[in-house]
């Protein structure tokens, strides 16, 4: 899991996502709430305990999250990359 970008949430949430019809791939922007950070990623699984979200190490590195920290998670639909220069 933290050589990804995704992460693992309740299935609680599963639930409600169902309930809103979102659109699929689901994607999701995680922020910190306290420093204005933010980065995306998708779902692994629904196996987290309720209340939880298992983000992984270099993502909350990237956040400045602690363990135990809140953060804000939020449905989005990003466009399609159309350039990449390296």
């Amino acid at each position: 899991m933290n050589k990804g970008n995704k992460i693992i949430l309740p299935s609680s949430a599963l639930n409600e996502l169902a309930r809103l019809r979102i659109s699929y791939p689901m994607t999701f922007m995680v922020s910190n709430p306290q420093l204005a950070k933010k980065s995306y990623c998708g779902v692994l699984e629904f196996s987290a305990e309720e209340g939880m979200c298992h983000l992984p190490v270099w993502m909350m590195e990237n956040l400045f999250l602690e363990e135990g920290a809140e953060v804000i998670l939020r449905n989005v639909t990003l466009n399609k990359g159309t350039f990449m220069k390296i």
